[in-house]
């Protein structure tokens, strides 16, 4: 995964945003996740409409970052949701995919 590419959230996971909480449960694993309020930002802005670095944007636009560890820290971060599943990425915007939790 890229600053460049799109990002949407994987076929098998359904999720729920309550109370600003981001609850994930992977349906393969059988798998409840639940982020911290940062996740859930992030989370809450993977639509498959948005690139990484515009991701970025928006978590320094929400959060003070004096240290400047936001790129990487997010990028990490939905670069291990990749591997496990969670979201998917492209070169290319998704379309058709639901951006309603």
């Amino acid at each position: 995964m890229i600053g460049t590419d799109f990002v949407a959230k994987g076929i098998n996971v359904s999720s729920r945003i309550i109370g600003g909480v981001a609850y994930i449960y992977m349906e393969d694993k059988k798998e409840l996740v639940q982020f911290n309020e940062v996740g859930s930002f992030v989370w809450s802005c993977v639509t498959g409409t948005k690139r990484v670095e515009q991701i970025v944007v928006l978590c320094q636009e929400q959060y003070d970052d004096p240290s400047g560890q936001i790129p990487e820290a997010i990028t990490d971060f939905l670069g291990e949701l990749e591997k496990e599943g969670f979201v998917v990425s492209s070169a290319t915007e998704f379309e058709g995919v639901m951006t309603n939790d």
